[in-house]
């Protein structure tokens, strides 16, 4: 099964799921904006570590939730 199935399954069926997937859509955005400046302040550069840490931290529970719906396929 294919990986992006999966994700767009999950994103119409599972709120947690969605919930990650749009905040992680926030903290992108976000940090494209910081990425985008000519000049980062130590504080901005501080926040585009933290927001690239979060964004991976909600990538990685996101592939956990995508991996047990392989493990554990919901079939309809």
């Amino acid at each position: 099964m294919d990986e992006q199935i999966a994700k767009e399954y999950l994103r119409e069926n599972n709120d947690d799921f969605r919930n990650l997937f749009d905040q992680h859509k926030v903290y992108e955005k976000e940090l494209e904006e910081c990425i985008r400046r000519r000049y980062l302040s130590e504080k901005d550069q501080f926040k585009e570590m933290e927001l690239k840490k979060k964004k991976l931290i909600l990538k990685d529970q996101m592939q956990l939730m995508i991996n047990d719906y392989f493990l554990h396929p919901i079939r309809d």
